[in-house]
């Protein structure tokens, strides 16, 4: 299955950075960033429109599990009702095509095991986009996303497998996401990714605090050329 003439178009348009943002709870002890990256390329996903704490509307959005691309018209009613016009590019990434008015659908392989990406590489370097593989998180599976378009300096951030829920709700259960076994899976992903990616002269940073996962880290202080407050 081909992937869509929405997404083709999009192949090699952008570069530069952007953040990919996860929806962890050390985002509020980096709060005071948020209005920085207002103006940087960012690629939120999942439920982050439910944080009161971001005060901008991101460049990208992306939804990755298949429950939620198979309840698209939940995500719809959120984004716009949190993120009024503009809306930010939004994505939807499933292994069957997704038709639904304002989103682009993007293929994933259909099997998604949890260490797929470290066992069949990285999607996005190449000049035909294969169907994305999993990253065992949505940020990592949606920067193949962002390499298609160009970006070649990724920084990801509030990436925690954290026990303490979300960056929306800190006594949330954040289920498997908090096992030891996912953040095993996880860390092999990026590193595999990582390694695939600078080879491709591309750049990862980790900017989560604690740093969560094995590539390079850079405080996001540094990152945006602010002082630390």
């Amino acid at each position: 299955m081909a992937q869509s003439e929405n997404v083709r178009a999009l192949h090699n348009t952008k570069s530069g950075r952007i953040w990919m943002m996860g929806c962890g709870p050390s985002l509020i002890q980096q709060r005071q960033y948020m209005d920085a990256l207002a103006n940087e390329d960012t690629f939120c996903c999942n439920r982050m429109m439910l944080w009161d704490g971001l005060p901008f509307v991101p460049t990208y959005y992306g939804v990755t599990e298949p429950f939620n691309a198979e309840n698209l018209h939940r995500y719809e009613k959120l984004t716009t009702a949190h993120w009024p016009c503009p809306d930010p590019i939004r994505f939807v990434v499933h292994p069957e095509p997704v038709d639904y008015d304002g989103w682009i659908w993007v293929e994933k392989e259909q099997d998604s095991g949890s260490l797929q990406m470290q066992r069949h590489g990285l999607a996005g370097l190449q000049d035909d986009l294969e169907p994305l593989k999993t990253g065992r998180h949505s940020p990592l599976t949606l920067s193949q996303i962002a390499i298609w378009m160009g970006y070649r300096e990724i920084i990801f951030i509030g990436i925690d497998f954290s026990p303490v829920g979300y960056v929306f709700d800190v006594n949330a259960d954040p289920g498997q996401t908090a096992t030891h076994r996912a953040r095993q899976g996880a860390a092999a992903a990026h590193k595999m990714a990582n390694a695939a990616f600078t080879e491709a002269g591309g750049q990862f940073w980790d900017c989560t605090s604690p740093q969560a996962m094995p590539v390079p880290y850079k405080p996001i202080e540094e990152l945006l050329g602010v002082k630390t407050i």
